[in-house]
């Protein structure tokens, strides 16, 4: 991951600053590495891990579920608030005129990510065997 992990502290001010509503967005660039890429010395293995397929799942199951912040307020950390950042009109809201670049979940479904039932070309990730909450079950190509 780029920038990497650190330490235990840093951690709980990234928590923090969620809870606290610093944060503005949350976001994965979902940087997939074959094994053969990442079996390498530290320093020469490409940064990144598989992170879109966890996204939803890990801040639903910890921010909302454990940390009991406001669903609405989660999705918005994820789809609109990172569009309206960056200056994405009509992406990241189900408003009128808008793209219709929509993911859909089943909220109450718990789950249990699995680095070899993935998708992507990569299964580095911190998170296999972690209990998820939502699993997505669709999503629109129009506009996307």
């Amino acid at each position: 991951m780029n920038p990497p992990l650190r330490s235990a502290a840093d951690a709980r001010r990234d928590d923090r600053g969620i809870l606290d509503g610093v944060v503005d967005a949350i976001a994965t660039d979902h940087a997939p590495h074959a094994m053969h890429e990442k079996e390498v010395e530290f320093e020469l293995a490409p940064n990144g891990i598989t992170g879109l397929e966890t996204a939803l799942g890990l801040c639903l199951h910890w921010l909302h579920s454990e940390w009991k912040i406001p669903l609405g307020r989660v999705l918005s950390l994820l789809s609109a608030q990172p569009a309206a950042l960056l200056g994405l009109r009509g992406r990241g809201t189900l408003t009128v005129g808008s793209y219709g670049d929509v993911v859909v979940f089943d909220p109450k479904a718990e789950w249990t990510y699995r680095a070899t039932e993935s998708k992507s070309k990569a299964k580095n990730t911190p998170f296999d065997g972690w209990a998820m909450l939502a699993k997505c079950v669709g999503r629109s190509a129009k506009g996307a």
